[in-house]
């Protein structure tokens, strides 16, 4: 028997609200926030070379979100000088966009793991443009990313454990030296061990998908929801063993309700362990404001599944993020169409022949 609650984790775009503010030239930054969360792809390619102009040269761009206009400072502050670039990416961990960025495109298909594993083989050919599609971003985003001394720029560097390993990325964007990393709820302890004053400024923010409703075939779903919302998943469960004995098996079930509803096991789950409780409400206040946001999320009905979890074995890491990181990633020149069309074929043939084996 197993239980969702043991912890509650979310992915998306994480950004320090001081830089955003020091940036946009603002104290308030919540209205920022509700636009950016309506904003589409097209506003935030804008943002993000607005953003990029402001580090490089210092200018002061205009841009919108939503309808609203915003506008970069024309000055640097001690905590915006020290910016190299508007991504932290971790080049050298296919997980981090192997994984995670890979369950964008699946999501346009499959509603959910169970979805992806009851499907037939054959449905996995509906996500060839979402596919493509996903890489053009890749394409795009990883022109803008910061390194540890200065910008970096695709080729051997941007795939670097030195540069671009996990543990860099995390230290690069928490030493304020890029504005962003695509991360999830979890990566804010080591945040803190480097720059507790940041960690406790963290903002979780929709990853904007460059998708059209066509690329969409799960019912109800639409590409400004995608746009709004942040993949939620259970990555640990409870777990009871079937050969334990009727009595041991009851003992167990019996302290997991009491660890998820009893005030003394609240108080173990969500200040001692820092997970996400699962009937977290309005009401409860987290230490980390990174999960916090995972409650706005849910109360707001802005959750996407996690049907990557139901992938083919290593899909994530073999196929998809194995292309991104050995075709793409090295190749400082723009991305052709046929390749991108090529390995998402690749892609779908891993994706098939990993379910046929099932």
């Amino acid at each position: 028997v197993h239980d969702g609650s043991g912890r509650c984790v979310l992915r998306g775009l994480i950004a320090d609200r001081q830089m955003l503010e020091d940036i946009l030239g603002t104290t308030d930054l919540d209205a920022f926030i509700a636009d950016y969360k309506e904003a589409d792809y097209e506003e935030f390619q804008q943002m993000v070379t607005a953003l990029n102009d402001y580090i490089n040269d210092g200018r002061s761009e205009s841009f919108t979100l939503n309808g609203s206009s915003y506008k970069t400072q024309s000055d640097k502050t001690d905590l915006t000088e020290n910016l190299n670039g508007v991504f932290s990416i971790a080049g050298a961990e296919k997980w981090t966009y192997g994984n995670h960025f890979g369950n964008y495109p699946i999501s346009t298909v499959y509603e959910n793991v169970y979805d992806v594993r009851e499907s037939a083989p054959d449905k996995a050919d509906l996500m060839k443009s979402s596919i493509v599609k996903s890489l053009e971003e890749l394409d795009f985003l990883s022109n803008y990313a910061a390194g540890p001394e200065g910008a970096t720029k695709r080729g051997s560097q941007f795939v670097n454990s030195t540069v671009t390993g996990y543990d860099q990325a995390v230290q690069t964007f928490a030493e304020s030296k890029a504005i962003f990393i695509k991360n999830g709820n979890w990566t804010y302890s080591n945040i803190a061990n480097i720059a507790p004053e940041v960690a406790e400024r963290l903002v979780m923010l929709p990853m904007k998908l460059n998708f059209s409703d066509d690329d969409i075939h799960v019912d109800g779903l639409t590409v400004d929801q995608m746009n709004r919302s942040v993949p939620e998943f259970v990555s640990q469960y409870y777990i009871v063993n079937k050969k334990a004995t009727e009595q041991e098996k009851k003992d167990a079930e019996d302290f997991l309700l009491w660890l998820n509803t009893s005030e003394t096991g609240l108080d173990y789950i969500v200040n001692k362990f820092a997970f996400v409780p699962f009937n977290a409400d309005e009401d409860t206040v987290l230490e980390n404001p990174l999960s916090n946001d995972l409650i706005t999320y849910k109360r707001d009905n802005c959750i996407l599944a996690n049907p990557f979890d139901a992938a083919p074995s290593s899909w994530g890491l073999e196929s998809y993020g194995k292309y991104i990181m050995e075709d793409l990633f090295t190749n400082p020149d723009p991305w052709s169409e046929d390749k991108l069309n090529d390995i998402a074929d690749e892609c779908i043939s891993y994706w098939k022949s990993g379910m046929d084996e099932w």
